[in-house]
């Protein structure tokens, strides 16, 4: 999530246009980083426009499993970032699927999250997913509300809507069952 006010960043707003530009991003930036994310600190660097990033690593938002400890984690391809202030969700990457680079078709079952400054891991999950796990010996990931799992259970209800919409135009084709 990046979050910008135009008013005291628009020199770092635009060298990260022009950074993500065609020419610009196919010659030279991607070959040097993972993706355009990394334009928005680069060009705010470059032009010595002053920067925050939340500090920690991202969270994860997803179905609670343990480990062979017994030990809480989740295991997701849903990064998560949270409010600095009181911890809770924001925004979650990679859409509303379990795993969308399977195209496996179930949705998100938000049952916990793990914030900020989890410690990330490889496991080997049905998708080789990572999972977050709460650092220093903490045992317990958060639980998800009852106000966010109706506002995730909103946008799958939503998406479903919209799918078939364009399913009926001929826009797409949905193979799998949901």
């Amino acid at each position: 999530m990046v979050l910008i006010d135009k008013t005291r960043n628009l020199a770092g707003l635009l060298v990260t246009c022009h950074l993500n530009s065609k020419r610009v991003r196919e010659e030279v930036y991607t070959r040097m980083s993972a993706g355009d994310k990394e334009t928005y600190w680069f060009s705010h660097a470059l032009s010595s426009t002053p920067y925050h990033f939340v500090p920690g690593y991202l969270g994860g938002i997803g179905k609670i499993t343990r480990d062979s400890t017994g030990k809480e984690m989740i295991c997701t391809s849903n990064l998560l970032h949270i409010i600095e202030s009181t911890g809770e969700p924001f925004w979650f990457n990679s859409g509303i699927m379990e795993f969308k680079w399977h195209n496996n078709m179930v949705y998100l079952d938000a049952e916990g999250y793990v914030g900020h400054n989890g410690w990330w891991e490889q496991r080997e999950t049905k998708y080789d997913q990572s999972c977050v796990s709460m650092p220093n010996g903490e045992e317990m990931v958060t639980r998800v509300s009852e106000e966010i799992k109706r506002r995730i259970d909103e946008m799958i209800e939503l998406a479903k809507t919209y799918d078939d919409r364009m399913q009926q135009a001929g826009l797409v084709i949905i193979s799998s069952d949901r």
